[in-house]
């Protein structure tokens, strides 16, 4: 019974050692310093499950009825989404997303910021 107990505690502590390696994670966007809009996780395997915005509290998911996802292709880390903010002054405002890998722009209130589109395995 001691050695079940000693493999169950050294099974715990092995997975506690290492980091999970799947997430739901699709993509992430990294905004560039002195954007309006914060990173963004695109959540989902194979199908976009949501949007969570990186904020000073912490992330924040994006209502699912403010955003159209055009293209979206993960293998090809290929992005075309529109935003509207829908009148909530804590999400970002407006934007669209349109790019892929380390050349997404970001388009907000007329103004082009770009970032980094990566997808793949976290």
């Amino acid at each position: 019974m001691e050695a079940f107990v000693r493999l169950i505690v050294t099974a715990v502590l092995v997975l506690a050692v290492f980091p999970v390696s799947a997430t739901s994670t699709m993509c992430m966007f990294y905004a560039p310093p002195g954007s309006p809009v914060a990173d963004l996780e695109f959540l989902g395997y194979e199908k976009l499950g949501g949007i969570l915005i990186q904020g000073k509290g912490g992330p924040r998911s994006l209502p699912a009825q403010s955003y159209t996802v055009i293209d979206l292709d993960q293998f090809a880390k290929r992005i075309h989404l529109t935003y509207k903010n829908p009148g909530d002054p804590s999400l970002p405002p407006s934007f669209v997303l349109k790019g892929q890998d380390g050349y997404t722009r970001l388009t907000v209130q007329g103004k082009i910021y770009i970032g980094k589109l990566a997808c793949g395995r976290w």
